[in-house]
Parts: C-alpha cells; sequence; structure tokens
C-alpha cells in the first residue's frame, strides 16, 4: 500500500492526473465526499454529494480542469494548480441568464468537445459541450448539441479520441466530428453487441475492452471481436453477482498491455487479467474494491529517506528524475480502503490444465518425471488428480519440487492426468511455458517423453495467480506424432 491513511469510506471512482508543470494529483470519491491524495493520506476537497453503487464517480481532464461526475449531483470542478476544492462546473451566463451543465453519469473528451452520457436522467441520451469549451452548454450555441438514440439501449460507456465511440446496452455507435449543422455524424457499427454496464469498459488508446451480455468484448473503432468465447465467459459471468454490478471495476494498463475486470460482488475478490498482446487469459485472487488507471506520484526527499544524514548515502542527485512522477499506473483500493499499486514480490500462482491421456486415448498411463519450461527453481507443487474414468472421483497427489536437475519426481498411474502447478508466494520467477513428461504407456517398461504445446502467460505486475486455458496437445518427441488434438478449455 501506498503511505498514509485508508480512504474513510468505500471507494466509488479515481484518477490521476498531470497539470502543466506535470506535477500529478490523484482524486478518489466515496457516497458523499471528494478526496485528494497525498503521502499523508487523503484529504477531502469536497462534500454533500450522493453518489452510490448505481452512480458512481467518473473523472476527465478537460485542459488544467478536472470534471467529476456521477449523474446525481451538479458536476463538479477542480483547477490543477490553482484550486484547493472542487466547485461547480461553471455554465455561460448571456443576457443575465446562466444556463449550466447538464447532469451526466458518463463523459470523454472527443474532437475537443466533452462527449457526456445519461443526460439529466435519460439513460439514451448524449449530449456535448461547445467545442474547447466545456461551460458552453447551450444547444445550438458553439457547436453544443444533444441527442437522443432512438434504439439500442441505455448508454454505458463513452470512448473519446479524435471521434467517439457510444456504447449502448446493445449496440455500439461511432461518433465522427463533421461540423456544420450536423457537428457529429452517428454510425451503428454493432448493431446487436454493446456494453452491459459503465464500470464494465475500459480503453486504452483506440482499442475499447469491454464486457457485454455475449461476455468479453475488444472493439478498435470498426470492428467488434470477441475475446473471452470458450475460455472465461461462462466462468466469469456464473461468478458475478449482477446486483452489484455498480462494484465492479475495468481498467487497461497500456504498459504490460492487460486489461483487468474485478468480479462484482459485494466485495470483489479476485480479478480476471486479458493480455491483449498474448492474446491469453488469467486470474488474480486478491481484495480489490475498486481498481484505477493512475500515475506515479511525485516522491519528497524528506518521505523517502527520513533523516538528513541519510541523504549522502542515497547516490543519486537531489534532481534525479526518478523522483517525478507521471509515469502509467494502476491503482487498486483493498478490502481496507488503503491504496497501493500492483508491484511487489510474486503472488502464488496456479497454473491448471483438463485431463490429457499422456499415452494415447483410453490407454493406462505412467508418470515418473514431470519438467517445467519455466526460471522457476523452488517453491513449485505439483499436484495431479490421476483418474481411471472420467466420472471418477478426483484422486489428487501432490509432489514438490523441483530438484537439481530440473525434475518433480511424481510416479503416477491413471488413464487420465490433470496436472496442476502452484508456485509459492515470493518465489522468484518470470516464465511458465510449459512442461514435459516422462510416460510408459500400458504396462511396459519402455518410458518415453511427451511435452505439452501449451504456453502460458507471464506473471502481472507481480501478482501471479494464472489459470491455464488451453487443454494442450501431447506429442511422442522420439516419433513426433501427435497423440490428440489440441482443443480449449473452459476454465
Amino acid at each position: 500500500p501506498l503511505p498514509g491513511t485508508a480512504l474513510p469510506g468505500y471507494p466509488l471512482g479515481g484518477g490521476s492526473f498531470l497539470n502543466a508543470a506535470r506535477v500529478t494529483t490523484t482524486f478518489a470519491g466515496t457516497a458523499t465526499n471528494l478526496y485528494t491524495y497525498s503521502a499523508a493520506g487523503w484529504s477531502s476537497v469536497g462534500s454533500g454529494y450522493a453518489a452510490s453503487d448505481a452512480n458512481p464517480w467518473s473523472f476527465e481532464q478537460f485542459g488544467q480542469w478536472v470534471i467529476a461526475s456521477n449523474g446525481v449531483d451538479a458536476p463538479q470542478r477542480f483547477v490543477l494548480g490553482g484550486a484547493s476544492a472542487f466547485d461547480a462546473l461553471p455554465g455561460v451566463t448571456a443576457d443575465g441568464v446562466t444556463t449550466n451543465p447538464p447532469r451526466f453519469k458518463l463523459m470523454a473528451i472527443v474532437a475537443n468537445f466533452l462527449m457526456v452520457g445519461v443526460v439529466d436522467g435519460s439513460a439514451s441520451t448524449v449530449a456535448w459541450s461547445g467545442i474547447n469549451n466545456a461551460s458552453e452548454w447551450r444547444y445550438g450555441i458553439g457547436q453544443s448539441d444533444i441527442q437522443p438514440l432512438a434504439d439500442g439501449g441505455d448508454v454505458t460507456a463513452i470512448a473519446g479520441g479524435e471521434y467517439g465511440l457510444i456504447f449502448q446496452a446493445d449496440a455500439i455507435r461511432r461518433a465522427t466530428y463533421v461540423g456544420g449543422n450536423v457537428i457529429f455524424q452517428l454510425d451503428v457499427i454493432s448493431p446487436n453487441v454493446g456494453c452491459l454496464h459503465p464500470r464494465a469498459f475500459a480503453q486504452v488508446g483506440r482499442l475499447s475492452f469491454f464486457l457485454s451480455s455475449r461476455g468479453f468484448m475488444m472493439c478498435d473503432g470498426s470492428t467488434v471481436t470477441p475475446i473471452g468465447d470458450e475460455m472465461v465467459d461462462r466462468t466469469f459471468l456464473a461468478a458475478a453477482d449482477r446486483a452489484y454490478l455498480g462494484r465492479m471495476s475495468c481498467v487497461a494498463d497500456p504498459v504490460r498491455k492487460v486489461v483487468y475486470w474485478t468480479v462484482p460482488g459485494a466485495d470483489p475478490g479476485q480479478a480476471f487479467a486479458y493480455s491483449w498482446a498474448l492474446q491469453r487469459w488469467s486470474r488474480a485472487v486478491m481484495p480489490l474494491r475498486l481498481m484505477f488507471a493512475g500515475r506515479s506520484r511525485d516522491i519528497s526527499l524528506d518521505e523517502e529517506y527520513g533523516s538528513p544524514d541519510t541523504l549522502y548515502d542515497v547516490g543519486l542527485s537531489f534532481d534525479d528524475p526518478s523522483y517525478v512522477g507521471g509515469d502509467s499506473v494502476l491503482y487498486a483500493f483493498n478490502g481496507s480502503n488503503a491504496v497501493g499499486s500492483l508491484s511487489g514480490p510474486a503472488a502464488a500462482a496456479k497454473i491448471a490444465l483438463g485431463p490429457m491421456a499422456l499415452a494415447g486415448e483410453g490407454r493406462r498411463t505412467r508418470s515418473r518425471r514431470w519438467r517445467m519450461d519455466s526460471d522457476a527453481v523452488a517453491g513449485v507443487t505439483l499436484t495431479i488428480d490421476g483418474r481411471q474414468r472420467m466420472g471418477d472421483a478426483a484422486a489428487l497427489t501432490t509432489h514438490t519440487g523441483p530438484n537439481a536437475t530440473g525434475d518433480i519426481v511424481a510416479r503416477r498411474q491413471a488413464r487420465t492426468m490433470a496436472p496442476s502447478f502452484e508456485i509459492a508466494a515470493g518465489t522468484a520467477w518470470t516464465f511458465f511455458n510449459g512442461f514435459s513428461v516422462e510416460v510408459e504407456a500400458g504396462m511396459t517398461d519402455h518410458p518415453r517423453w511427451a511435452s505439452t504445446a501449451v504456453f502460458l502467460t507471464k506473471r502481472i505486475a507481480g501478482n501471479s495467480s494464472v489459470l491455464g486455458c488451453l487443454r494442450p496437445s501431447i506429442w511422442n518427441r522420439i516419433g513426433a506424432r501427435a497423440a490428440s488434438e489440441p482443443s480449449i478449455k473452459e476454465i
């Protein structure tokens, strides 16, 4: 965890932003207050709000303003580098009449406009401010306008950039700035697939990741691609408590190219992670009340080293760039509302695979030695579920290793074996690509080696709770003859 006191309430949103001097300010919101973070902990910079799981906080930076909104209260504004508290997002006064901004639940910056969704309680309506002016909401002036959407359901997310993507419950529309009387041209790019909930969406660059009623999806602005089909979709949706979708988090890590979804529940305790670079899934088990994309904070010498007497032993100049924040980082609140980053020693990991007939379908198999394709040299436990029939009760044996030659000695006899490798917390390792196993077919005394063709993800951000998602192909190394075909296995 980061230093300082915990957030005094359940976290309902967060974000980090840079001012013109590249100084980071991190915000978080609870049901009644908005807070900013420092090394001493959280300080209130706004109060008297009515946020909730159904109406959580969202944050967006527009120039040097940070705008916070929950759809119930008037949208709030914090001036970076020049304010000590949030105030109401101002409107425009003309001829003695002030037009205040609407209340909205979602927002993104699209082509120099602040585009918002769920406007003044209308769940299927979007609107946008004047160009380069987040205070201009006189529709028809300064290119500000409002647009109800006739079909597609509730607006659930907006992706920003040079063009916008408007996600609805059952559709996705592309918003292209054309100017003139039209201002934004809205084109449906997905008439049947949309985003399930505002907290199930994350954007990184031109890629958008979201959970739909059909499973996990990725959108590049033109096409929608399923990414969890026959791998994690059914598992996640079965574990999700839809009564707590408002406590779900979805956040993308642009550095590691991984997007996380926490499983919604009364107190979320696990997250599914997808690497879009590797196109593979993993799962982390830990208390995660809220995850959000942030930036690293500036570090003072007093905070880092304490006594001035220790400064001479640091080995860094006082203006070293390592003290300056601003790098992309993921933050998470734990079950005590303390905030921290996903770093530190590796967590316990588990790589689990489905049952395999190592000597060929229907043949009895004896295993002797198992060898991992991994740089873990200690702290590994191999558990084998060996069965004569697929419907038999689990018959588990455990084996530790690896030994000095890199093998885990595991003598086991069964027709099918389902191995799982558990790597203890704190173990130094960076990858697990697969394994090979020495087996005997039937009752013969002629061992052979078989190997898996599965490649698994590396540990993510030091938190390496991993599940294998593939049932591997097995082959005889000597004859290079495939004994079974690869298939996808639902975890």
